[in-house]
């Protein structure tokens, strides 16, 4: 039989045991919104003794990270990033584009009017300069479109070249960080 010392180190044994799962869930609850942080557990485990008496043992809380989660988080931020950035291609795209589409479908109903015009009196040569010159300022519109297009997408490669100069820099800063912790005795 076990003595009245044995039964309180036994009670006080599982005392601290539940103290520590209560601990551990409490930081887990504290953390859940922080960025960054796994949530750890706390591993309790039978501590083996004669038939009556046993008990339980605890070790340090170890964090626990889902691979796959943390995968497909880097996944989905890198998506935002992609899509952020196009978001914003093509809202300038778009803004550019706001006159185009105004100017190029009255310029392509001018320049078939003028068609028209000249399907009617073949021989007139008014009729025929103003095909010309609806023919003129329908490409010299479309010319000015397509420049502000290439202006866009240039923009749009200098700001995907700035990302990537960034990202390169964090990498080396991150690889020299890296080598510091290696290097160091702590």
């Amino acid at each position: 039989m076990s003595s009245l010392l044995g039964l309180l180190d036994l009670g006080a044994g599982a005392i601290q045991a539940q103290n520590a799962g209560i601990a551990t869930a409490a930081n887990n609850a504290a953390n859940v919104n922080t960025e960054g942080y796994s949530r750890q557990r706390v591993d309790l485990e039978s501590n083996p003794g004669s038939p009556l008496l046993g008990g339980v043992r605890f070790g340090d809380p170890q964090r626990h990270a889902s691979e796959l989660l943390a995968g497909r988080q880097r996944l989905a931020e890198g998506s935002t990033g992609y899509f952020s950035a196009l978001s914003a291609t093509l809202l300038d795209l778009e803004s550019m584009m706001a006159s185009a589409q105004q100017d190029i479908p009255e310029g392509l109903a001018n320049l078939f009017g003028s068609i028209n015009n000249l399907g009617a009196a073949p021989l007139d040569p008014l009729t025929r300069d103003a095909l010309v010159t609806d023919a003129e300022r329908l490409a010299t519109t479309l010319n000015q479109h397509a420049d502000e297009i290439e202006r866009a997408r240039a923009d749009a490669d200098d700001r995907v070249r700035d990302h990537v100069d960034e990202a390169s820099a964090l990498m080396q800063e991150i690889a020299k960080l890296n080598s510091a912790i290696n290097g160091s005795a702590d």
